[in-house]
């Protein structure tokens, strides 16, 4: 591995880290927030070269972080990001009690994808078998389908942002 994949790999696990370590106190008032309200939501998966991190908040607020480099911060400034992001919130409460509560948030297994709840009680997680994913069979399919439109979004207001960059 040579330096600039080092840095970058580096600065995904950082970015990682911080956002897990987001509470519901920095993100709405705490009494808006129930104990078991889930108030984010991590997905990782395994992509040909490296890992993918979505992330987003109740605030409305999401990211994709690349731990080859590269990623979309920011998204919760647009209105059709964080629209897709509050639907995605609501159906990760769906989730809740289909989740294992964990202590530790390891990266997925190989050939996984794994979906973090965060709530004030602490961490769940669902995990899947990446290929089990694009069956019609799969377990979390409207979720994951509409964690792909948050997806969506925020690559349409990246294109966006930067086409107004350059006008």
């Amino acid at each position: 591995m040579n330096n600039t994949q080092e840095n970058q790999t580096s600065l995904y696990t950082n970015l990682r880290k911080r956002a897990l370590g987001i509470t519901a106190d920095q993100i709405e008032s705490p009494s808006s927030i129930s104990e078991s309200k889930v108030f984010g939501v991590m997905i990782d998966w395994e992509l040909e070269e490296g890992l993918a991190s979505l992330v987003a908040y109740l605030s409305g607020d999401a990211s994709i972080y690349l731990s080859k480099g590269g990623g979309i911060i920011g998204g919760g400034n647009f209105q059709n990001v964080r629209n897709e992001v509050f639907s995605l919130l609501e159906m990760a409460q769906g989730l809740i009690e289909k989740a294992t509560k964990i202590e530790e948030i390891p990266f997925p297994e190989k050939g996984a994808c794994r979906i973090m709840l965060f709530t004030k009680q602490g961490f769940y997680c669902l995990e899947e078998k990446s290929e089990e994913l694009t069956s019609t069979n799969s377990k979390w399919g409207s979720f994951l389908s509409q964690a792909k439109k948050v997806h969506q979004s925020l690559v349409e207001s990246q294109k966006e942002q930067d086409i107004n960059l350059k006008n």
